[in-house]
């Protein structure tokens, strides 16, 4: 099976979802969306090659899901799953990968 790793930014990046939710709604919100975002992991690690293709070219080696309202981007090599970052869709993603 493949191995999923989640990498800092995007344990960074989960953190920061928890904060905002809890802080704007409640923190039922974030576990609703952690849950969604948790079994896209599985999915993913499932199924790595499923996702969408970046076409920005510095992040030709990136994948993503859109698990509304964040977009999971991930790298696969070697058996591995990399989440690399969860960000919202409503961001200037470019500029939030860079």
């Amino acid at each position: 099976m493949t191995k999923l790793d989640i990498n800092l930014m995007a344990r960074s990046d989960l953190a920061n979802i928890k904060i905002y939710l809890r802080e704007c709604f409640a923190l039922d919100a974030y576990y609703k969306i952690e849950e969604k975002i948790f079994e896209r992991f599985q999915m993913i690690a499932k199924f790595p090659e499923s996702g969408v293709v970046f076409k920005i070219k510095k992040f030709k080696n990136f994948r993503f899901y859109y698990e509304k309202p964040y977009y999971i981007f991930y790298t696969y090599s070697n058996n591995t799953v990399t989440i690399q970052r969860i960000i919202h869709g409503a961001q200037d993603i470019e500029k939030a990968l860079s």
